[in-house]
């Protein structure tokens, strides 16, 4: 199962969480994908 985090390409503050995660995630658990995207559409649409 895969964690895609959805965020707002366009805001500051979310690029600033996708960061946050991404120094806490070593793993790599968490995909992200932006809203504007063509990934982040379609799961929108899901």
């Amino acid at each position: 199962m895969e964690r895609i985090i959805l965020f707002d390409g366009e805001c500051h503050f979310c690029d600033q969480s996708v960061q946050f995660i991404i120094k806490r995630d070593p793993k790599g658990l968490f995909k992200f994908a932006s809203l504007q995207s063509d990934i982040g559409k379609s799961l929108l649409l899901k």
